[in-house]
């Protein structure tokens, strides 16, 4: 959760300072490559990057994104003190996105609607489904998690519960269909 707020916050920076222009519409479904991994993006969302992060959104980040992230292991994980290590289960992954969420400043009345397993690129991958309301905004996020090597991979939809999170819920599920690790 502190990588998305971080996200968001440069994010804020950036549009505050250049407009829009840190931004990239794709004006047709693209394949976003990192060093890492590639995703297909769907047209007319907008692109940005941030290191080994991208974040997509239709109408902008607080109303609906798309957030793709890699965390190293090793690395101390902002909001929790739980230790991540290679090989983490499902399960683990998923109380760990909660309590990010719980950990979160300004966020509350965290309930998990659903948690089950799922596969993201052949890979056992924790699908986690939460409600929560931030700045008196009842959101829903949907998460996939999972790691591979030293990494833990995420793969984060986040929207408002009125109108947008129906709206654009398949069009993630479409992004982590085509997600891709590079090797």
């Amino acid at each position: 959760m502190q990588q998305k707020i971080t996200l968001l916050s440069l994010l804020g920076l950036v549009l505050l300072n250049t407009g829009c222009g840190s931004y990239w519409k794709l004006t047709e479904s693209e394949t976003l490559r990192t060093r890492h991994y590639s995703l297909s993006a769907p047209r007319e969302w907008m692109s940005y990057r941030q290191g080994s992060s991208i974040l997509l959104s239709k109408h902008g980040p607080t109303l609906e994104h798309i957030i793709v992230l890699r965390h190293n292991l090793a690395a101390p994980l902002p909001l929790t003190s739980i230790a991540l290590y290679t090989g983490m289960l499902p399960h683990e992954l998923g109380e760990l996105i909660v309590y990010r969420l719980i950990a979160a400043p300004g966020i509350s009345n965290v309930i998990l609607l659903d948690e089950s397993v799922e596969k993201v690129d052949g890979r056992d991958a924790v699908k986690v489904t939460v409600q929560y309301t931030l700045n008196e905004a009842t959101r829903v996020d949907v998460v996939y998690s999972f790691t591979e090597g030293t990494y833990l991979y995420e793969l984060r939809y986040s929207a408002v519960l009125r109108h947008y999170y129906g709206e654009y819920l398949e069009v993630f599920r479409g992004v982590v269909k085509d997600f891709k690790l590079r090797k």
